[in-house]
């Protein structure tokens, strides 16, 4: 008998006369094995520690149809575990398939393959699988540089992706992205190497077996987040201790309909220091304090904790799931550690950042949420971190927005800015507040067509967009504006033709840098156009110097926004939001002696800036509607916006509920 053939009758021996399927989650458990350098909870691998954990290992089996997994995470929640899991049942219990193992570059793979990836299979005393299986080179070792081959015929490359070439080689199944926001932006010519490497499973697509696992980092840059978005977005619910009621851990919210503030809660002591013994989880529906020896009852499937998907995803196959640190098991990071990174980096008493490096690194390790950056200035940068990760163009986010401010939105306002060739649009809404409430851009669009006449081109579409239109919120409202704003001060005929078509709700207006002597408000004023309809002057500087402030204002996402905050939707562009960044305020001079007098605000040049005059005048619409309706109608002496917020949504005068109408119609 030949070398050949003596190699392959070896081979034919090891086939096995049945074949033992486990699951990922039933084959880690019997065989995998942590010392106790690697890991707190040394021994046999089990699951009743990170419960949360098994079903995302369960993902990776063969005859699961889940083709990605996408873990968004904080620290300490047993990710590098578990992703080890995922090529420990590839390599020793399917032994077949070609794996792939990435990280930012190859000095962190060597570290991860012989500190982590060797010492799992020697210590599950599954060693004897690392073997070449190029069975002809008896010299070649099962463990080379940056590759692990195992009985059976299955390897893993273990590489970094600084190297392109690296990630245009070899086809794979399984393959695990590690950290992912770790990893650069692109790689020389070859552009962003998470979808570089994705091509890689081309060979295998409807078979293939992706897991990408990253803490984010930055907003803007993030890929985890954005392959979180792709998925269905998991949160793990558990059952409240208390009263039973299902919810998945957040730091901090407001239960709209008791007014109830859950989430997690402390004590400080007289001397301002945590008390750590007091750091609890507070039900949303019931108040029910959750303590940290609370945990491991409240994380187990035997008390009903479980996934639940929020979303659908982008494509058939794609899971995502947020753990953030709150998820810590009993003995990894407690909650009071957490409270502790949240007091370092925000100033409670006067809610504003206390250290951007803290927060920054509270926000990605704790809350497994990207940093929104913010600044002082209005350029891009400081527009930008208006945008909420929430919501997208035409959504209305009442769920968040109930967490975080005093209501969801209150009533919308449209405004219109009139173009030569096209009409810039956009809906904004309000939520309740101690005075202006909070602005939501919920969408800006641009009708295209001459505006030259009343009756054509893009007032058509806008006649339909304003009667027929509507927008939901994800908590079963439905709006309509409250109000129509339109510019006035180009083709000033047309919109006064436009606007005396509607007996109410819909008016020209025409600004003015600030208020003429004896006029009826500091804001605005009303006035009757040539066609016996209504319009309204307003005052612009006033409503830009507030604008400009809330631009600057900051806020880190987390408790409550301060009142007046605005927030874009994630997937606003940024030549839109650059609008807001065009008019600088500055000195103003008399004009032939250059002497100082007082300040104006200035528009350098022929920078597009629609958006920036549509947020001014939908300042203005709020204020109309809520002097029209305290002072016109009730004859109220003075504006008082917590008695206009209470009546506009315990009335709800200005929205009406989708399941009400459904039962009405049924």
């Amino acid at each position: 008998m030949n070398s050949h053939d003596a190699w392959l009758t070896d081979q034919l021996a090891t086939i096995p006369d049945k074949l033992d399927r486990m699951s990922p989650s039933e084959f880690v458990e019997k065989y995998r094995y942590l010392p106790a350098h690697v890991s707190p909870f040394p021994g046999p691998y089990r699951f009743d520690i990170n419960p949360m954990m098994r079903e995302i290992v369960d993902c990776f089996d063969v005859r699961s149809d889940v083709r990605e997994v996408n873990l968004m995470k904080g620290v300490q929640i047993t990710y590098t575990t578990v992703a080890e899991c995922v090529l420990f049942y590839a390599a020793a219990h399917l032994k077949t398939y070609p794996c792939q193992w990435l990280t930012d570059d190859d000095g962190n793979a060597n570290k991860r393959m012989e500190n982590n990836i060797i010492p799992m299979f020697v210590n599950s005393g599954m060693d004897y699988i690392l073997q070449s299986n190029e069975g002809m080179n008896t010299r070649k070792q099962g463990v080379v540089k940056g590759r692990m081959s195992w009985s059976g015929g299955g390897f893993a490359l273990v590489h970094g992706v600084q190297t392109g070439s690296k990630l245009r080689s070899d086809s794979i199944m399984f393959q695990v992205k590690d950290e992912l926001d770790a990893w650069p932006l692109i790689v020389g010519k070859d552009g962003d190497p998470d979808k570089v490497s994705s091509d890689r499973c081309a060979a295998f697509w409807e078979d293939r077996k992706q897991f990408r696992g990253s803490t984010p980092l930055l907003m803007d840059t993030s890929k985890i987040y954005h392959q979180f978005l792709r998925g269905d977005q998991r949160h793990y619910f558990v059952k409240c201790h208390g009263c039973g009621h299902m919810q998945y851990l957040r730091w901090y919210g407001k239960n709209r309909e008791t007014g109830l503030i859950y989430g997690i809660d402390w004590e400080m002591d007289n001397n301002g220091t945590l008390c750590q013994e007091s750091v609890n989880y507070s039900c949303m529906e019931c108040g029910h304090k959750h303590y940290e020896h609370d945990k491991t009852i409240l994380f187990s499937p035997d008390h009903g904790a479980e996934w639940r998907p929020m979303a659908d995803a982008k494509e058939p196959g794609i899971r995502s799931y947020k753990l953030p640190a709150l998820y810590s098991p009993v003995g990894m990071q407690p909650w009071h550690k957490s409270v502790s990174t949240w007091l370092e980096s925000w100033d409670v008493e006067n809610n504003r950042p206390r250290n951007i490096g803290i927060l920054q690194v509270f926000y990605n390790n704790v809350l497994a949420e990207p940093f929104e950056m913010v600044g002082d200035k209005l350029k891009l940068t400081t527009v930008s971190s208006h945008r909420r990760n929430t919501y997208k163009r035409g959504d209305i986010p009442n769920k968040w927005l109930e967490q975080h401010a005093s209501s969801g939105v209150g009533l919308v306002v449209m405004t219109v800015d009139v173009q030569g060739s096209w009409l810039a649009v956009a809906i904004w809404g309000f939520t309740e507040g101690p005075r202006y409430g909070r602005m939501v851009l919920i969408d800006y669009v641009e009708i295209k067509g001459d505006t030259e006449t009343s009756d054509a081109g893009a007032w058509v579409e806008l006649r339909e967009f304003i009667e027929n239109d509507e927008w939901d919120s994800d908590d079963k409202k439905i709006y309509k504006p409250t109000i129509t704003l339109i510019d006035a001060n180009y083709r000033t005929d047309t919109v006064y033709a436009f606007c005396s078509q509607y007996a109410a709700g819909v008016f020209p207006i025409q600004g003015r840098a600030t208020a003429t002597s004896g006029a009826q408000f500091k804001e605005f004023t009303p006035y009757t156009t040539k066609l016996g309809t209504r319009g309204f002057t307003l005052f612009v500087d006033q409503y830009k110097d507030r604008a400009s402030s809330l631009l600057k204002m900051q806020w880190a996402g987390v408790g409550e926004m301060p009142d007046g905050l605005f927030s874009a939707p994630y997937d606003i562009k940024d030549k839109e939001l650059k609008h807001l960044t065009v008019e600088y305020k500055r000195k103003k001079k008399l004009t032939g002696t250059g002497q100082p007098n007082g300040f104006e605000w200035y528009r350098p040049g022929n920078a597009r800036q629609e958006l920036w005059d549509l947020m001014v005048y939908a300042m203005g619409g709020l204020e109309i509607v809520a002097w029209g309706l305290m002072i016109e109608e009730l004859q109220n002496e003075h504006l008082h916006w917590p008695d206009f917020w209470s009546l506009v949504l315990s009335k709800k005068l200005y929205y009406r509920d989708a399941t009400a109408l459904d039962d009405l119609e049924s």
